[in-house]
């Protein structure tokens, strides 16, 4: 036989434990336990934009771009993510047993109880003293407050002026040039030309920044700093701190597209807003023209349609107000006559009005054709321009350069003979 008792005594003691205790232990959810230590990870800051260092391992590329591996040392290992928005210069450095240090965040992923690391960047080996001095930078400006959102402001919605402060050579200002002409030809743009790499950028980069607020020309409305693509070292100049000290204090918003959009730096961070490149910039700095004046025509047509219903309305109610009461009020043809002379002129008030608005539009319109380059050539104006570029002035031709000129109506080249 079998003694029991020892096993229902067992249970009957751990019922009285655990009634005794339920008065003070808190029982949490899994949801709620998992929810409190993702916040509590997620907020402190000791394991938020930190360096790891370690041997890969587990390394899996996935079809979508994003990569997953752990980091490992001899004591420890932690899982990681590598989304493909950061991941794509790093692809080729992601492999396993490969030594790294690795840029990033923890992150608790709540659905499965996990705790992972969110990479944004990846070194091979030490880090570099380039990234070492960035490191330090940003920390130091990011406790001075020059990243704060909070200080960011909205750029205009219709600016007159931009300033585009780039180097003068390279594609950058045709790219800008191109997407104001086709969104928004009223905006003026004005280049300040300045030096992107080498021993002056700094100073060149600060002296545009000054210039695009006001000190030379008249303050603009919104300033575009922009540069190509390049390595650390090429966009270096824009994580100096007298560039990021200017960008962040200037007067007026500033847009900045440095690089590509895989690189980050210390001005893109001060900057109101930063775009992936520079044609995404101009875009956006203004407004679209096409949407504007869809949104004209759409408010006139709701405002046409808007006075034709009420017109309607009223003239229903009157003829069935005649119709009831012409047995009882012999008046009712003066009154009729009184409403008929209201609808009238209200019918007469609401096609003036609806006029003058199909007036305003013909002239916002015609304001807008005028403003276009060919309507320029057809006032009889002509552009001589030599190797695709505009001559503005005299001084920057020479006897015998081959030039060509161009009118409304078609283009011819000729040969600058100065006397």
């Amino acid at each position: 036989m079998v003694d029991t008792s020892k096993g229902r005594n067992f249970r009957s003691c751990c019922d009285i434990v655990f009634s005794i205790n339920m008065t003070t232990v808190q029982i949490l959810s899994v949801s709620d336990a998992t929810a409190s230590l993702k916040h509590a990870i997620e907020s402190n800051t000791a394991f938020t934009e930190i360096w790891l260092e370690g041997e890969l391992s587990r390394v899996t590329k996935h079809k979508s771009g994003h990569i997953y591996f752990t980091i490992k040392d001899t004591d420890a290992s932690v899982r990681c993510a590598f989304f493909r928005n950061t991941n794509g210069p790093f692809r080729d450095k992601v492999e396993d047993n490969t030594s790294v240090l690795i840029f990033g965040s923890f992150n608790f992923y709540s659905p499965r109880g996990e705790l992972q690391f969110i990479v944004e960047h990846l070194e091979s080996g030490e880090i570099g003293p380039l990234w070492a001095e960035y490191e330090r930078r940003r920390e130091k400006l990011k406790l001075e407050g020059l990243f704060d959102l909070a200080r960011k402001r909205p750029l205009p919605k219709f600016p007159k002026k931009i300033v585009a402060i780039t180097s003068p050579t390279g594609a950058v200002i045709e790219d800008i040039k191109t997407v104001l002409r086709r969104r928004w030809p009223l905006a003026s743009l004005e280049i300040e030309p300045v030096l992107v790499q080498g021993q002056n950028a700094i100073k060149s980069i600060v002296s545009g920044l000054r210039k695009a607020n006001g000190e030379i020309s008249g303050i603009a409305d919104v300033a575009i700093l922009a540069r190509g693509g390049g390595s650390i070292e090429d966009l270096w100049v824009f994580n100096e701190e007298e560039v990021v000290r200017a960008v962040h204090g200037s007067a007026i918003p500033i847009v900045s597209a440095i690089g590509h959009e895989t690189d980050t730096t210390l001005t893109d961070m001060a900057a109101d807003l930063r775009a992936p490149t520079p044609s995404v910039a101009a875009e956006l700095c203004v407004p679209d023209q096409q949407e504007i004046r869809t949104i004209i025509d759409s408010t006139l047509g709701r405002a046409g349609s808007a006075m034709k219903a009420e017109i309607e309305e009223r003239l229903k109610w009157t003829i069935q107000a005649r119709s009831s009461m012409h047995k009882n009020m012999p008046q009712i043809d003066v009154f009729a006559a009184d409403l008929e002379q209201l609808h009238n002129r209200i019918a007469i008030a609401s096609s003036q009005r609806i006029s003058d608005l199909r007036t305003l539009n013909r002239s916002a319109r015609l304001q807008l054709a005028n403003l276009s380059p060919q309507a320029t050539l057809e006032r009889g104006y002509s552009l001589t321009s030599r190797g695709g570029q505009p001559i503005k002035r005299l001084s920057e031709v020479a006897d015998e350069d081959r030039v060509s000129i161009h009118w409304a109506d078609g283009t011819a080249d000729g040969i600058i003979q100065k006397d």
